[in-house]
């Protein structure tokens, strides 16, 4: 193998390849910490995998002889980062990938090429096209709940299903659920989709105007632009999320997203646990009250003025979760519904239905 490529080119595929590889270091087969480069008559195509996920991307580049090898993805990614002139040469030795740019020479050991898997592609796949916008705004609104608990192995991912002509994301941790809802339709669905499988694939979405989506059998696949990505789904069925959305929380706050999420942040500072930050919420007429206490350190609150006009009311929560969901959201004005200071509160925009979040509260000591 002999090519010229642009370093720019090099380096942004294995920006977004090598990560799969990376997180296969562990591994007892060496080959899976490579990345597979193959040099042909369409270009250089790059692919790394840790046997769950698959992942291809293909750059252009100047093919003076054909070949395909099997190096180190993580070194290969930093070498190239720290390389200073437009192009770099790569080559095949003896046993070494060769890459030269201006005074600088690297030798790369090899790893057999037939040691690596084969692309788990699917046969007879219909895909299905999508905004590549409206996927990675999905993902972003729905990730911060996934459980990260192996016990609990079905709520490790996301749950992806249709809702009459729109698509529904779908997580939930145990504290929280998490509901986006789009339009547009897939041709399979009421499936589990890996956490790190959809936070490899959001990376590669950043600037993609569309993706072609693909699920059959125990994989999906999705194309973008010049990228590949297949990964095994998850086993096991997804809690009944519908029936215990409430319909039945009948004290309303309107309120100001950034207002009350700048507050949340302030008045967290002072809690006792980096992770579980209770903070008090004391509702009255037109008014917010946020409150947290903390024996070693201090306490502090603040006021907000509210649209709220229902009987006194007192909740708390782990500000943690409330933020994460209020740093996820966009629309300037949300509505919070509770019931009382046990059941959960629900949580939608005011402007639209798209997205919806449930929250359980918390009890702290007086």
């Amino acid at each position: 193998m002999k090519v010229r490529i642009d370093r720019d080119e090099l380096l942004k595929v294995l920006q977004k390849v090598h990560g799969t590889a990376s997180a296969s270091r562990q591994n007892t087969l060496p080959v899976l910490a490579g990345v597979l480069i193959s040099a042909g008559t369409d270009g250089m195509v790059f692919a790394t995998t840790d046997l769950e996920m698959f992942i291809q991307g293909k750059v252009d580049a100047i093919i003076e002889k054909e070949g395909s090898c099997v190096v180190n993805a993580r070194k290969l990614f930093e070498i190239v980062k720290e390389l200073d002139t437009d192009t770099v040469e790569v080559h095949t030795a003896t046993e070494k990938l060769v890459l030269k740019s201006g005074r600088s020479r690297f030798n790369l050991q090899m790893l057999p090429v037939e040691d690596f898997p084969s692309l788990p592609l699917p046969e007879g796949v219909k895909f299905d096209e999508v905004p590549g916008g409206v996927i990675v705004d999905m993902i972003e609104k729905t990730c911060f709940s996934v459980s990260h608990d192996t016990m609990r192995y079905n709520i490790n991912g996301f749950y992806i299903e249709n809702n009459g002509s729109r698509t529904r994301l779908v997580t939930t941790d145990g504290h929280r659920l998490s509901i986006v809802e789009k339009d547009f339709s897939i041709s399979r669905s009421g499936v589990l989709l890996p956490y790190r499988g959809m936070m490899e694939l959001k990376k590669l979405l950043q600037s993609a105007e569309s993706i072609s989506v693909g699920i059959t059998g125990d994989r999906a696949v999705f194309r973008c632009d010049e990228y590949l990505v297949v990964f095994r789904l998850l086993e096991g069925t997804f809690p009944e999320y519908r029936g215990i959305i409430p319909s039945d929380n009948n004290t309303v706050l309107v309120i100001d997203r950034e207002l009350l999420l700048s507050a949340l942040k302030r008045v967290s500072v002072l809690s006792s646990h980096d992770r579980i930050r209770g903070v008090r919420f004391e509702l009255s007429e037109k008014k917010l009250r946020l409150s947290v206490s903390n024996q070693e350190m201090g306490d502090a609150e603040e006021e907000i003025e509210v649209e709220y006009e229902g009987e006194d009311f007192c909740i708390a929560f782990n500000a943690r979760y409330l933020v994460e969901i209020f740093d996820a959201m966009y629309d300037e004005r949300i509505v919070i519904r509770f019931k009382d200071d046990m059941s959960p509160a629900l949580i939608t925009p005011l402007s639209n239905k798209e997205s919806t979040y449930l929250v359980m509260p918390m009890r702290l000591l007086e």
